[in-house]
């Protein structure tokens, strides 16, 4: 069973609004031509440097510059392209701790001018040495897979993500200055501007609607409507190539497919454990009782969480009906002594799906209807899938087919007696010779068991007497013989 997990990230220090979500207070800013971060504070009209923080001083490599940050949602780890030395072509993906600005490599990133997650998946942007190509970054190794080229593509193209919609993945491209929106899901790219007010390296989210874009030369950082395109100067900093706030605002990723089926998978809702109050929305109305960490939908909708009173975004979930499977077997238990054969009729009785395969043990067959011959006597599990085309969703029945043989019955019959037939309660399996350790198996005609007991001493009981009218089998077996009697419950 698949499980789908969104994962709800809290800052439970700052103070959210449902209308305006506030980004972390601390902005990391850094430079290709240089080995420092710039750590600032956002919260006051001017941006404050707070400290630096030394990469050279805290890794064990050479550090010649940093490219690219961006905070990953579910470790809230830093990741960092930077510059080893190596050559443009040869830039390193790693890991950054703030506080020591110890680096864990991770890997030859190759031309990335820009990384940026969007959920915990890791995307780039490459320059003129491979191509302007946006890409998905591989966060074990730091390889690279190309997922298109850039229109319009240019020099020194940025990524960011909206982190407060959990929708959006922008880039812009420095040489021409457009502005484009990336669809993650069909891999296309939209042109929204074509020119900017200058080169900029450099972006990420304040709030829900406002993103700060940085000057790779001059350092004038701007904010910019998202919504209208309008930009806003703010202040000059440093020289950047490279930012990203060190907190994840309110919000919901999510971990695996947001559309599944509904008797397929589980969506898990989790919040951090450090608030203290949720409670969860289905299309903005409030669900009843969902005032846990957690929530499991079983819905489709817009699902959103409010946390110690601050709302999140809104993260769609599509729930598919799936088939039920199920099939009736004629007969079971089919015995070879009547039919040498053994062949039993399967008809699907399935509500939903249109496609259909029968698994009898490895051999398959795709036909809605179909019969099989079992030529010896045991049990066979007979498993049966059936799909819908139209939503990918399926459904499985299985069912144990008994093959017996009454050949020898009558020897059988000797050693045992059955009684009352018919019976209206209780039915009494006795051994005449008393001797020998017996199993016996109280079964319905679909050949599943409903009742085991040994038979050691002379005789034992099954009681019927809550059970539905109707024919079942006693099965009495050892090591070396087994045999089956009818049963009429009246």
């Amino acid at each position: 069973m698949r499980k789908v997990l969104l994962t709800l990230f809290t800052v439970a220090t700052l103070g959210f609004s449902s209308e305006s979500f506030s980004q972390g207070t601390n902005l990391y800013v850094g430079s290709q031509y240089s080995s420092t971060l710039t750590v600032y504070d956002t919260t006051g009209a001017t941006y404050t440097s707070l400290t630096t923080v030394d990469l050279s001083g805290g890794s064990s490599g050479t550090i010649n510059g940093c490219f690219s940050l961006s905070l990953k949602p579910s470790t809230q780890e830093m990741y960092i392209v930077y510059d080893d030395g190596s050559g443009p072509e040869n830039r390193r993906l790693g890991v950054v701790d703030t506080v020591s600005g110890a680096i864990a490599d991770i890997g030859n990133a190759g031309n990335l001018t820009d990384i940026a997650f969007y959920g915990d998946e890791l995307f780039g942007t490459t320059g003129d040495y491979t191509g302007y190509n946006f890409v998905r970054v591989n966060q074990m190794d730091g390889s690279l897979t190309t997922l298109f080229g850039h229109s319009p593509s240019g020099d020194g193209n940025c990524l960011w993500w909206n982190t407060f919609t959990g929708e959006s993945l922008y880039k812009h491209t420095e040489g021409g200055g457009a502005f484009t929106e990336i669809d993650t899901t069909t891999m296309t790219e939209t042109t929204l501007i074509t020119s900017s007010p200058g080169y900029y390296q450099a972006a990420a989210m304040k709030n829900d609607s406002i993103a700060l874009i940085i000057s790779a030369w001059s350092g004038d950082l701007y904010e910019v409507n998202m919504n209208t395109l309008d930009w806003t100067f703010i202040t000059s900093l440093e020289s950047s190539h490279a930012m990203a706030f060190n907190l994840f605002p309110l919000y919901v990723i999510v971990d695996g497919p947001a559309v599944f089926c509904d008797n397929e998978s589980t969506t898990v809702l989790a919040s951090s454990e450090s608030a203290s109050d949720f409670q969860w929305f289905l299309d903005g109305v409030s669900i009843d009782g969902a005032t846990d960490s957690t929530f499991v939908p079983m819905e489709s909708g817009l699902y959103s969480c409010s946390v110690d009173g601050d709302q999140t975004n809104p993260v769609m979930i599509t729930v598919l009906e799936a088939p039920t499977a199920s099939f009736d077997a004629t007969p079971n238990p089919v015995d070879l002594g009547i039919d040498p054969s053994g062949i039993v009729t399967f008809v699907n009785t399935s509500t939903g799906g249109n496609q259909y395969l029968w698994d009898f043990d490895g051999i398959v067959t795709p036909l809605e209807n179909t019969t099989y011959p079992f030529g010896t006597v045991g049990t066979y599990d007979v498993m049966f899938i059936v799909t819908d085309d139209a939503t990918g969703c399926s459904d499985t029945a299985t069912t144990s087919i008994e093959v017996i043989s009454s050949v020898g019955l009558d020897q059988l019959s000797s050693e045992f007696s059955i009684y009352p037939l018919p019976t209206e309660d209780f039915v009494t399996i006795s051994a005449t010779n008393g001797n020998g350790n017996y199993q016996v198996q109280l079964m319905d005609l679909q050949g599943r068991v409903l009742e085991n007991k040994t038979l050691s001493g002379s005789q034992t009981t099954f009681d019927l007497s809550q059970r539905e009218s109707g024919v079942y089998l006693v099965k009495i077996f050892d090591e070396k013989e087994e045999g089956y009697f009818k049963v009429v419950k009246r």
